[in-house]
């Protein structure tokens, strides 16, 4: 089982959370994490598949 780190998981929270127009808890800077554009992790099968991993009660 490859989880993603805490700080990933907040990180991808922020993204969805932009992009369903949502406020994340809290103002992270997901570009300075993510210098490449951020809607790729959801083009990319393998990041989505972390992504939904990265919901499950672990993080």
């Amino acid at each position: 089982m490859n989880h993603r780190t805490q700080e990933e998981c907040q990180i991808i929270q922020a993204i969805e959370a932009v992009v369903s127009n949502e406020e994340p808890e809290a103002p992270i800077p997901v570009l300075h994490f993510a210098p490449q554009p951020t809607m790729t992790i959801f083009k990319d099968p393998e990041n989505l598949e972390k992504t939904n991993r990265c919901r499950a009660p672990v993080c």
